[in-house]
């Protein structure tokens, strides 16, 4: 089967193969493809994460001419400077102290902030895309599309 693959940066590809092809299988062609490690990006049909590495493609409703989308995975460590190591003396056991300074609260500092939802940050990659790419989107599930530009 030909299918259409999306990346985020627009470099769209298309792959052929088989039915019978385990979705573990389809994501190391992509990563072949597309020159990035597997653990790097996640992929998604329809607007739903592909994550059963053990399902056939024709299981998993896979159709001719169907776009994967593709994402940069979402980043679960923190970012904070606080975390970063600067040359930090070790204690007298030889171990460097830890210390965590998330409770602290600063003035004026928005503290009802949360970070967004993997949804969230999947629409912002889809609203960044190529035209060309939204457009594909919108042709393959309008009932998502239609729903892009709502962040609620």
């Amino acid at each position: 089967m030909r299918l259409t693959v999306s990346p985020s940066d627009g470099d769209v590809f298309g792959l052929d193969v088989p039915g019978d092809t385990l979705l573990s299988e389809l994501k190391m062609l992509i990563s072949l493809e597309y020159g990035k490690p597997e653990e790097q990006f996640i992929i998604m049909k329809g607007g739903e994460l592909l994550q059963q590495s053990t399902v056939t493609l024709t299981d998993a409703g896979f159709q001719d001419d169907d776009l994967i989308v593709i994402l940069p995975r979402p980043s679960t460590q923190p970012s904070h400077p606080a975390y970063e190591r600067r040359n930090v003396q070790s204690g007298p056991s030889g171990v460097v102290p830890r210390l965590d300074f998330s409770s602290i609260r600063l003035p004026g500092a928005n503290t009802n902030e949360t970070p967004p939802s993997q949804a969230e940050l999947i629409r912002q990659s889809l609203l960044r895309s190529p035209p060309s790419v939204i457009s594909l989107f919108r042709q393959k599930n309008p009932q998502l599309a239609s729903v892009l530009n709502d962040p609620g």
